[in-house]
């Protein structure tokens, strides 16, 4: 586990209040360690605050990780208005990931 920048590909509503982020590692290392069902700690840059909670890995798809989050309150208000291009500050892999089943 440890900070990493990722770079935006994609922020879009994919249900009322619920949002699927892609996102690019600058650190290809990261894509031999995380797995569905492990999370990460997003920090935005520049904001005053850094999401506490955990938000957990979607799917990993050639070097893009996503996440599915809902807003619940300041922190994922914040995170659901990023734009593609921009980066996040994300701590992980953390937690314990599951097997998928195709």
């Amino acid at each position: 586990m440890k900070e990493r920048t990722f770079i935006v590909i994609e922020n879009v509503a994919i249900a009322k209040d619920t949002f699927r982020m892609d996102l690019a590692c600058l650190d290809d290392e990261f894509f031999g360690e995380v797995q569905p069902g492990q999370f990460l700690h997003i920090r935005l840059p520049g904001a005053a605050f850094s999401l506490r909670r955990p938000i957990s890995v979607c799917d990993v798809n050639s070097g893009v990780v996503t996440i599915v989050y809902a807003l619940k309150g300041e922190g994922t208000r914040a995170l659901s208005e990023v734009k593609p291009g921009n980066g996040l500050i994300a701590t992980g892999p953390l937690g314990k990931a599951f097997p998928v089943e195709g």
